[in-house]
């Protein structure tokens, strides 16, 4: 087959169009999983937009539903399988994840302490969940949430979006800068879609970005999701022990309640740690702490990241 504007010679579409139709198919599948859940719920139990459950069952179907989508826009557009995306259970991927765990508590908990010395955050113990719910039920249920936050996203942005975009880049870069280069791209992406959350500020979709480019990272050195998928639950998770809002988001959950005194473009105001200096702190500690790692384990770039599918050919 020629090759053409629209086309490689294998005949897959060239990258540009694969993604614009990919995000197209993204979007509609998550909007109608959540439409579904937020009707049945509605119907059959009665329960309005603003239940805790309403929120993580729609959540929850619109992850399972943009999973499904990658799945397959990958077999059908990118001619991919799941393993080629970086779903991998080979011999690192506990390491990997466990790695990811740790760095994701680690830097929301360590900067937040270090908020603590500087009097910018006021703990108290104050556990709390909304109303209806114990405690211990909305931190399963925070859980539940939050881990299927950090396996779509990280399957939707560093899965199929950065592999995607390092492909294409290839042809004009080559391996490693494309990589790079997918990695900065998506990483502006992930904080672009964040930029619409309550209460966000430029400086915490600065902070997204960075955290963005940590968990590229963790990909495009590893090979595999499992470590950004650990980091970016976990950071996740870690912000509701303390009682901050995640990326502009509060859903009432806590552990501690955290008050907040001095200027907010240090503990980020509403939108949380992830708006301050210390967010933007712990992020970039992060991206570090992914290198030395990858480093440690991969000794590089995975530059097969940014190869075609098996005999195909570049697009």
């Amino acid at each position: 087959m020629e090759t053409s504007l629209l086309r490689v010679p294998s005949g897959r579409l060239r990258t540009p169009w694969r993604l614009f139709l990919a995000t197209v198919f993204f979007a509609l599948v998550s909007v109608a999983g959540t439409l579904a859940v937020v009707a049945a719920v509605r119907m059959f139990f009665g329960l309005g937009l603003g239940d805790p459950v309403v929120l993580v069952g729609s959540v929850v179907a619109s992850g399972i539903a943009v999973a499904l989508g990658v799945a397959v826009a990958a077999r059908v557009l990118d001619r991919r399988s799941f393993p080629e995306l970086g779903v991998a259970f080979d011999a690192g991927w506990r390491r990997d994840l466990g790695v990811g765990v740790a760095l994701g508590g680690v830097l929301v908990a360590g900067p937040y302490l270090a908020g603590v010395a500087l009097g910018v955050y006021r703990p108290r113990f104050a556990p709390a969940a909304p109303e209806g719910l114990s405690v211990l039920g909305g931190f399963a249920l925070v859980t539940v949430l939050m881990c299927v936050v950090g396996v779509y996203e990280e399957l939707l942005f560093r899965g199929y979006i950065l592999t995607n975009l390092a492909e294409g880049l290839t042809v004009r870069l080559g391996g490693r800068p494309a990589v790079f280069g997918a990695v900065a791209l998506s990483s502006l992406g992930f904080a672009a879609v964040h930029g619409s959350n309550p209460n966000m500020n430029g400086l915490g979709v600065g902070t997204i970005a960075v955290a963005g480019a940590a968990l590229g990272l963790g990909y495009a050195l590893t090979g595999r999701l499992a470590l950004p998928v650990g980091f970016h639950t976990a950071w996740n998770l870690t912000h509701f022990v303390f009682g901050l809002p995640v990326s502009g988001l509060d859903l009432g959950i806590r552990l501690f309640a955290t008050d907040s005194a001095g200027p907010a473009l240090v503990h980020g105001g509403a939108v949380g740690f992830e708006g301050g200096l210390l967010g933007l702190a712990g992020t970039l500690v992060g991206c570090l702490g992914v290198v030395a790692y990858g480093r440690l384990v991969g000794g590089g770039v995975r530059t097969d990241i940014a190869a075609p599918p098996a005999g195909r050919d570049d697009g």
